[in-house]
């Protein structure tokens, strides 16, 4: 008759599956950046894990210790047991002693003033603190209300391997989602500064020019903005493309005066690694950089005859070249340029390629100075004279500002 097997394998067997398990879970965890999924699969998990009937993920928050998330769920709704009350004293317990804690009969760890008669179905309960870099960040807590199951040493190691490894899960993904919840506000910020609204002026010029831009803004055309310097052009490219359709998308802006010529080419088209002297990798152009949003030019009238033609051929076929690339890319970028000198009146002079100009003047936006719209005068001073006090943490002084802004027509 053969001898009894030892059972030391079967319980090296079982802990080689829990652990296969527990790995598969752990890789689970780590292909996901939001907490309420991270949360989810960790309870799941545990469930699984110990065969308990109703767990629970408590978070707290690390500065005030006030409970931040819940995520409870058990099989049968109308047996729940681990309600608001129970989860709370059970975290409270981890969170005090910042220790685990696994318990077959609860009135005589809380005290049977603590434990409410229907709690006595629960056969033992098991509360392990999520802990990162010290802090005590949550508790995942479980019940097993059947009377042949108890928690014990496997359930509690099982546990602490889970806990330990799921508190670096939610910190990460917390810390992805606070930095895209503050992308999301600068994004929202910068829509809102460069809101159409958000333009100063009530004279006759500037409401023909809201007018304008109310017609302009919903739709994808080419926009030229024509006005001497220091009328606002590219304050006007931004309240477009933070009012339109590519208001997701980048804004990009280059002034075309700027790179030197024999630059201005590998600026907007990007190019290849050993293209030239210096081009040690590949880098993106700035059509490329603006795909999906819009690339806005200032000072076109500056690009240089030879680019010109490049550009154009680029706005033509809706793909670009970078130089030392023998391989065209496809981009998609909304075109709003701008010079401050009247570009027909290049055109006219053969500085500037007509074919390239009608390209671009599809919608044309001429922008007044403020010598054509003096009465905006007292409203722009009063908003600067706001802004600059606001600044600077002073009040505004508004006989000082009248007595200013009267020698200031004076002078007009």
């Amino acid at each position: 008759m053969n001898a009894p097997e030892s059972p030391a394998p079967l319980n090296l067997q079982q802990q080689l599956k829990d652990y296969e398990k527990l790995l598969g879970v752990l890789q689970s965890l780590g292909s996901s950046l939001e907490v309420e999924a991270i949360l989810r699969q960790i309870i799941e998990a545990a469930l699984s894990l110990c065969n308990a009937q109703q767990g629970a993920t408590m978070l707290f928050d690390p500065y005030s210790q006030e409970i931040a998330k819940t995520l409870i769920r058990q099989n049968q709704a109308e047996s729940e047991l681990l309600d608001h009350y129970l989860n709370t004293l059970l975290s409270g317990w981890a969170l005090d002693h910042k220790a685990p804690q696994m318990t077959d009969d609860l009135a005589a760890t809380f005290g049977a003033k603590q434990i409410k008669a229907r709690y006595q179905a629960i056969a033992s309960a098991l509360s392990v603190p999520l802990e990162w870099r010290g802090e005590i960040i949550g508790v995942i807590n479980l019940l097993s209300l059947e009377a042949n199951h108890k928690f014990g040493e496997r359930e509690l190691r099982l546990m602490k391997i889970l806990a330990a490894q799921a508190a670096q899960f939610i910190a990460n993904a917390k810390l992805h989602e606070e930095v895209f919840a503050e992308a999301d506000r600068l994004r929202k910020e910068i829509r809102n500064k460069y809101h159409f609204h958000g333009i100063i002026g009530h004279s006759t010029k500037m409401q023909a020019l809201f007018a304008l831009l109310e017609r302009v803004i919903p739709t994808e055309g080419r926009v030229l903005l024509e006005g001497e310097s220091g009328t606002g052009k590219e304050l006007i490219a931004r309240v477009i493309h933070y009012g339109g359709p590519r208001k997701d998308g980048p804004f990009v802006a280059i002034d075309c005066g700027a790179p030197p010529a024999n630059l201005m080419e590998s600026e907007l088209f990007g190019y290849v690694k050993g293209a030239f002297t210096g081009a040690l990798r590949d880098k993106k152009g700035l059509f490329e950089e603006a795909h999906g949003g819009t690339l806005f030019l200032d000072e076109i009238v500056n690009m240089p005859p030879e680019v010109q033609a490049k550009f154009l051929r680029a706005l033509q076929e809706g793909e670009i070249r970078p130089v030392g690339s023998a391989q065209a890319k496809k981009v998609e970028v909304r075109i709003i340029a701008a010079a401050s000198i009247n570009l027909r009146t290049q055109v006219e002079a053969g500085k500037f390629r007509q074919d390239l100009f009608y390209r671009l003047n599809v919608v044309n936006v001429s922008l007044p100075s403020l010598r054509e719209r003096k009465e905006d005068i007292a409203i722009l001073a009063n908003h600067f004279l706001k802004k600059t006090a606001k600044r600077r943490k002073l009040r505004p002084l508004p006989c000082l500002f009248r007595l200013s802004f009267c020698w200031f027509q004076v002078r007009l």
